[in-house]
């Protein structure tokens, strides 16, 4: 049977077996189950797997078989070239059925695909962002990945049709006349599908995003904020955006930080429903999530349940260019983002500001420790050494989480959704 979308049963689009597995079992399936009075309570799927779980001594195995649905006039659908969920029927397998393993069960049944061939056959592959969109997780690099996709005609992010700046003038700080919090680019999917909304990915299309230590994440948000557009949480220390310095570097993570830290535990608390109450207003608040136009939210907000994909900051190019390499066969001529494309942009939004995670005091390190706590944990960055082992640092915990603080326990225990050969895949 196919390596994929077993849906609670088996796959039952194609299988190859023996003649007798084939001829007594397989081809027989729809005679049994057109029999009067037949009741099956699944779809397709489980009624395979309780068919062919009658047959005993019946093994079934997996193979990496690429199916791709082909329209009349050529064009193909690229879901069906990188689709999801486990390679073999396991929850078939757990109700009584044999199951045969082998090494290939979860190789990526399309990762072989040939885009020149398949131009030949005359399919009409889909545009780049019809198949893979981008979260973007602010200060991790995504604008120069915005960059980069828009030059190949992808419409990532901020670059989508209904946040487009020329047309949407008003979105920066939330698209005006509606429930945004912040930039509607810069917000987790959660927080839009809390309001029964798609945010601009659809269940059929893979994400990517970027993770980064969360230390450094936070001087390139307060470098960052030295020289860009002015935000209430700009002026949050003396009314003044700072200098760069070390002083008012730590200035800054106190302020701010210490103003949102309950704020980002109770949003915390209410994954996967992420309310726009909660968030706040990047328009006017100091002390909400929403802070700085969202760049202060943890990372894992946006990664949970929600990126595919997941590629590091440290290693963004060459994680960047091995993650469109495996896009390339599968999606039309004109957006193919060559290796080329990353070394030929500029970095966007760099700061001449030099500080390093040694210019954080010991307040500064035990305020990013706790509030970032599970952006640690899950991407595996090391936590500030001074502030994990001090007074200062449990204080703080304790009275970011205090008694009775289960749903943020709940919270710790969540593991991210992934496929371990993935590039940039991180095994939480």
């Amino acid at each position: 049977m196919p390596n994929f979308q077993h849906w609670k049963g088996i796959n039952d689009r194609f299988a190859y077996g023996t003649r007798d597995a084939m001829v007594t079992a397989l081809l027989s399936e729809f005679n049994v189950m057109n029999t009067p009075g037949q009741y099956f309570s699944t779809g397709s799927e489980g009624k395979m797997c309780d068919y062919l779980r009658s047959f005993e001594g019946l093994r079934v195995g997996v193979t990496p078989l690429c199916l791709v649905r082909v329209r009349a006039n050529g064009q193909v659908s690229g879901s069906d070239f990188h689709v999801r969920g486990p390679s073999t029927p396991q929850e078939c397998g757990d109700l009584g059925l044999k199951l045969i393993e082998d090494e290939l069960d979860d190789e990526e049944p399309c990762k072989k695909v040939d885009g020149e061939e398949l131009a030949k056959w005359g399919w009409v592959k889909p545009a780049l962002h019809d198949v893979l969109q981008f979260i973007h997780i602010p200060k991790t690099g995504g604008t120069t990945v915005e960059k980069i996709g828009a030059r190949y005609g992808a419409r990532w992010s901020k670059e989508k049709t209904e946040w487009d700046k020329e047309a949407h003038p008003d979105c920066p700080l939330g698209c005006l006349g509606t429930w945004q919090p912040c930039s509607p680019w810069h917000l987790p999917l959660a927080t839009f599908r809390a309001m029964g909304e798609s945010g601009g990915v659809s269940s059929l299309q893979e994400t990517f995003c970027i993770v980064r230590d969360p230390a450094q994440r936070a001087i390139s948000q307060f470098s960052f904020q030295l020289t860009a557009d002015a935000t209430p949480a700009s002026f949050i220390v003396n009314n003044n955006p700072g200098t760069c310095t070390a002083e008012s570097l730590n200035a800054h993570i106190h302020a701010v930080l210490g103003s949102a830290n309950a704020s980002m535990s109770r949003l915390e608390g209410e994954w996967p429903l992420l309310s726009a109450e909660t968030m706040g207003s990047a328009r006017t608040c100091v002390n909400c999530p929403a802070v700085a136009d969202c760049h202060w939210l943890p990372q894992w907000l946006y990664v949970k349940d929600t990126c595919h994909h997941i590629l590091r900051f440290e290693n963004l190019e060459n994680d960047f260019n091995e993650l469109m390499k495996r896009f390339a066969g599968t999606v039309s001529v004109p957006s193919v983002i060559p290796k080329y494309a990353w070394s030929r942009t500029e970095p966007a939004q760099v700061s001449d500001c030099s500080l390093t995670k040694e210019d954080l005091d010991l307040q500064s390190r035990a305020l990013l420790a706790t509030v970032f706590a599970e952006d640690f944990r899950l991407f595996g960055y090391e936590v500030p050494d001074t502030a994990s082992n001090s007074n200062l640092a449990a204080m703080m915990r304790e009275g970011r989480h205090g008694p009775g603080r289960h749903n943020r326990g709940r919270t710790r225990e969540t593991r991210l959704r992934h496929t371990a050969h993935r590039p940039g895949a991180l095994r939480p």
